[in-house]
């Protein structure tokens, strides 16, 4: 009886499996390959255009793809001008002049004459440099997006001073907090 109650479950298990059951492979490649897809559509034609337009870059400027720097080695986007602007170093607002931050960083700019203006106009962005920079807290450097803080305010105010947009990045060559 126990020999009969065996194969009589066998027979019965096989006919459900091939027939209800089917390979979960087609569902898995769907899976697989459409949700990238889908993905980078989104991220291509929704969240760059957005980006870009709230960071001010032209379509010329990024040229459409993932190729920027490739386009600038090309010369088919303007070369940005550098200038290395001078060791900075302050007391911290709060610190009772026990904390200092010493900065040294490149600024960066689309105008060929970005170094004759940044020469022109040193004392002023040097103090408008150590204004921002004395004015920080230990908090507000320390935090995960400080230096990003620091570069927007720097950005800010020494444009300012410039009267135009002239300055379009800065680079952190040196970052202490002491």
């Amino acid at each position: 009886m126990s020999d009969k109650g065996k194969p009589d479950a066998k027979e019965g298990a096989a006919p459900a499996e091939a027939g209800g059951a089917k390979s979960p492979l087609p569902l898995f490649l769907v899976v697989l390959i459409g949700v990238p897809l889908i993905c980078y559509g989104i991220v291509d034609f929704l969240v760059v255009p957005k980006l870009t337009a709230a960071m001010g870059i032209e379509k010329g400027e990024h040229g459409g793809d993932d190729h920027g720097a490739a386009a600038g080695a090309h010369g088919k986007a303007p070369k940005e001008t550098t200038v290395e602007f001078e060791k900075s170093m302050v007391s911290l607002s709060g610190s009772a002049g026990n904390r200092y931050l010493r900065v040294t960083f490149v600024l960066a700019g689309k105008n060929a004459e970005l170094k004759e203006v940044v020469e022109k106009n040193q004392a002023q962005l040097k103090d408008a440099v150590i204004t921002v920079l004395s004015a920080m807290t230990l908090g507000d450097v320390e935090k995960s997006d400080g230096r990003d803080v620091v570069k927007r305010a720097l950005l800010s105010r020494m444009n300012g001073v410039l009267g135009a947009d002239l300055i379009t990045q800065i680079y952190f060559t040196e970052f202490v907090i002491q």
